[in-house]
């Protein structure tokens, strides 16, 4: 896989992006490794593969919807269609004469994910309670949708056994019903979290005084708007997120489909 290629694909794509949503008053900014590309080394990370965007729920729908209706590229949406089983969005572009497969969905091309910022408690039991919802409502979610990717545990074993007698629609209002509940519940809570992310309770958390301003920042020559608050944003994450880690613990979330066996 060319990096070179696929970065000048993403920057196209979220050029693209970027004007659909500033069209539609649609507030948006980095967010994760390419937050962290942002403030770091002024663009993509160089090993990085994708691009990162949070937008906060209650602007989600709207920033879908001016996407399919507006954007040229493929577009993968959290449905009840079976199709796509993560709680974000996927904006994919393919990649001329390269096949580039992503390992969590098969997808093939270049992508930008758009994760929906959710309210949640402000209290770290109230957020623990919050994240096992979600983690229950995805569970369900893949045991209907992927079995194969279950554990061989008594847990699974009986989440499996309820979901095979659901209808898939049913189960992915429930899977959302856990997320969005927090609207309704927490909806004037002044934290948020990433039910995408991939690092686990209050790792990526949002406070409202962090996210309620933007500034713009350089992104491998245009303007990009990231958080006020990035910095205590990005530590809490990754920690000291300035040093670049070394080059064994670099690694892409792509899979080319000479090396998709491999481990990165």
């Amino acid at each position: 896989m060319n990096l070179h290629n696929e970065h000048e694909i993403l920057l196209k794509l979220l050029d693209e992006i970027q004007r659909i949503l500033e069209d539609n008053n649609i507030p948006y900014f980095l967010i994760g490794g390419s937050a962290i590309g942002a403030v770091r080394n002024g663009g993509i990370i160089p090993w990085d593969d994708d691009i990162d965007i949070g937008i906060q729920r209650e602007y989600f729908t709207g920033a879908v919807q001016a996407l399919k209706q507006n954007c040229q590229s493929k577009i993968y949406i959290p449905s009840s269609k079976g199709e796509y089983i993560l709680p974000f969005a996927k904006v994919v572009k393919k990649i001329p004469g390269e096949e580039v497969i992503d390992s969590e969905t098969n997808i093939n091309g270049a992508y930008i994910d758009l994760f929906p910022l959710d309210h949640t408690s402000n209290s770290e039991f109230g957020r623990l309670i919050h994240y096992f919802l979600f983690k229950l409502g995805h569970k369900i979610v893949v045991s209907k949708i992927k079995p194969e990717f279950l554990n061989n545990n008594l847990i699974d074993k009986l989440i499996y056994l309820t979901t095979s007698k659901l209808s898939i629609p049913i189960i992915f209002k429930l899977r959302d019903y856990y997320i969005k509940f927090g609207a309704s519940v927490f909806g004037e809570s002044n934290t948020f979290f990433n039910f995408g992310s991939p690092y686990g309770l209050d790792k990526e958390i949002y406070y409202k005084n962090e996210i309620l301003k933007t500034q713009s920042m350089d992104f491998s020559g245009r303007k990009v708007p990231i958080a006020t608050g990035y910095d205590r944003i990005l530590r809490r994450t990754y920690g000291n997120y300035m040093v670049t880690p070394p080059k064994g613990r670099q690694h892409q979330k792509h899979l080319s489909e000479e090396n998709k066996d491999d481990i990165l």
